[in-house]
């Protein structure tokens, strides 16, 4: 006799949390070029990226941009930019390092 589990069909394996604030996330990006670094947007006005692969605890860069919520963020095609909206209607355009933005070769 065989049984059957039922199990979640998503389960949260690891969860991206900065210690220091409690604000919600507005938005999240994948980058377009690199498969471990994704861009956020919160409420708080910060951006931040991270990348798994540095660490799951801290943003490899974190930006206060502005007094209001941010709402969107989205990745250039070539992943060297991100451009993200607020509140306002205020759109706010930066360059991501290049050593953070492209992934190492082998």
């Amino acid at each position: 006799m065989a049984k059957r589990f039922r199990t979640p069909r998503f389960a949260c394996f690891i969860a991206f949390e900065s210690s220091k604030r409690i604000h919600y996330n507005s938005d999240v990006k994948l980058s377009s070029v690199h498969p471990a670094l994704f861009a956020v947007a919160d409420s708080s006005g910060t951006a931040s990226i991270w990348n798994i692969l540095r660490d799951v605890e801290v943003p490899v860069v974190s930006e206060k941009i502005s007094k209001k919520s941010l709402n969107k963020v989205r990745w250039s095609a070539d992943g060297r930019s991100v451009i993200t909206g607020d509140a306002d209607g205020k759109s706010f355009i930066y360059e991501v390092p290049a050593d953070v933005s492209i992934p190492a070769g082998p």
